[in-house]
């Protein structure tokens, strides 16, 4: 199945995407994941966890110190 027949949208819409030239905005993403199978509901659940956990990885790192000449 072609993502851009399925939307009705020339191939070189989709790879605007692709090339991350162009963002989705979210009616776009409902569709887009509509025709993917993915579950809307489920996948930002998913995104707002890993997001969460990169930004306690990100206090946990220690900080490099820097050396004076």
């Amino acid at each position: 199945m072609q993502i851009a027949e399925s939307l009705s949208k020339p191939q070189s819409y989709i790879s605007k995407y692709e090339r991350g030239e162009r963002r989705l905005d979210f009616p776009e993403f409902v569709e887009l994941a509509e025709i993917l199978g993915i579950e809307v509901v489920s996948f930002v659940k998913n995104y707002q966890a890993a997001r969460a956990s990169s930004k306690v990885q990100k206090i946990r790192q220690p900080k490099k110190l820097l050396r004076g000449s």
